[in-house]
C-alpha cells in the first residue's frame, strides 16, 4: 500500500455513491492500526443508509480503532445526526494518530463535509482524495467523474487533492475492468491537475497486474450489501 495513505495525518475519501469508499476507508485504517499508529474513523455519510463504517464496529474494535460517526435509532429510514467531538478530533489528527474521514457519495452527502472545512483545513498534512470507479452508471467516462469532482467540491467547499483509483465489478471485476480503470484515471489525473496516488485492486490481481510506477493496493472485501 502507498505510504503516503499510511502516514498522512488526515485522509479524507469522497466519491460517487457505489465507489467503494467504505470498504477503502476500513481497508486504511485496518493498516494504519496495524502499523501501531492510533486511528480515528469518523463515517459523515449521513445519506447512504446502507453501506457505513459502523456497520463494522466489532472489526474496527478488533483493529484497535476508534469510531464517530452518524446516531441512528436502529434501522435504516431514520435521520441520522453526528455525534459530538468531531470536529476536536479532527482537528487534533497527527502522523501519530490519524484521521480518516469516509464522507457521502455525492454532492448532497459532501456538505457534512463543508461543517468541518475549518477543522480540516487547519490540518497541513492531509489527503482530500477523489475515489473512482469507472464501472458506475454514474461515472463511466472522464467528463462523467470530472462533472462529479467538481459538483462535490462546490458542495463542500474544500478542493481535492489527490486521486485513487477504486475501479471494479466486484466478482466480475477483470484484467480488462482494471486496465480500463487505470487509463481512465490517469486521464482525468492530467484534466484535473491531480496527482493520482494508489491504484486499489481485488487481491487476487495484486501481483500480477501492470501498472507502471503506481503502487498497487490490494484490498480485503469487508463491505457487502446485504444481500450478498
Amino acid at each position: 500500500m502507498d505510504t503516503l495513505l499510511i502516514n498522512s495525518a488526515l485522509t479524507v475519501i469522497c466519491g460517487p455513491l457505489g465507489a467503494g469508499k467504505t470498504n477503502f476507508a476500513l481497508n486504511l485504517v485496518k493498516a494504519q492500526a496495524a502499523a501501531g499508529l492510533k486511528v480515528t474513523l469518523i463515517d459523515l455519510d449521513i445519506v447512504n443508509p446502507y453501506f457505513r463504517s459502523g456497520n463494522y464496529l466489532s472489526e474496527l474494535k478488533s483493529w484497535g480503532v476508534r469510531f464517530l460517526g452518524p446516531v441512528h435509532s436502529g434501522d435504516n429510514l431514520d435521520t441520522p445526526s453526528l455525534m459530538p467531538g468531531i470536529d476536536l478530533a479532527i482537528a487534533r489528527a497527527s502522523s501519530t494518530a490519524p484521521v480518516v474521514l469516509d464522507v457521502g457519495g455525492d454532492p448532497e452527502g459532501a456538505r457534512s463535509l463543508g461543517r468541518f472545512k475549518a477543522q480540516i483545513e487547519s490540518v497541513t498534512d492531509r489527503q482530500v482524495l477523489f475515489l473512482l470507479n469507472f464501472s458506475l452508471q454514474e461515472t463511466p467516462t472522464v467528463a462523467a467523474a470530472q462533472a462529479v469532482l467538481h459538483q462535490v467540491e462546490a458542495s463542500s467547499g474544500l478542493a481535492f487533492t489527490a486521486l485513487a483509483d477504486n475501479t471494479h465489478l466486484k466478482q466480475f471485476t477483470d484484467e480488462a475492468c482494471l486496465e480500463r480503470g487505470l487509463l481512465l484515471s490517469r486521464e482525468l489525473a492530467v484534466r484535473a491537475g491531480l496527482p493520482l496516488v494508489v491504484m486499489a485492486v481485488p487481491a487476487p490481481f495484486a501481483q500480477c497486474f501492470p501498472a507502471g510506477d503506481l503502487p498497487l493496493w490490494p484490498l480485503q472485501v469487508i463491505v457487502k450489501a446485504n444481500w450478498e
